[in-house]
């Protein structure tokens, strides 16, 4: 076996988005991959449902997040007022 490695999922994170490690050897590097281009190796795979599932779950929260804010700022707006 490989050296220990740890993936962090970033969700809403700019790609040019500066990283700053705080502790030396903290972090050996960072990459950026598209779910569908994750490396296909068994310390990947196990994790793939998974996120797949936490992704859709994500996707669903904020359109139904963005729904609400519509609907918000409908009921906020003033009717008009006759003249």
């Amino acid at each position: 076996t490989g050296p220990r490695r740890t993936c962090f999922v970033c969700w809403g994170v700019p790609e040019d988005f500066v990283f700053m490690p705080v502790a030396r050897k903290e972090v050996g590097s960072i990459q950026w991959f598209h779910r569908d281009d994750l490396p296909k190796s068994y310390a990947v795979m196990p994790f793939m449902t998974q996120l797949r599932g936490w992704i859709k779950k994500q996707k669903r929260r904020k359109k139904n997040n963005n729904k609400k804010q519509q609907k918000t700022r409908r009921d906020a707006t003033p009717p008009p007022t006759p003249v």
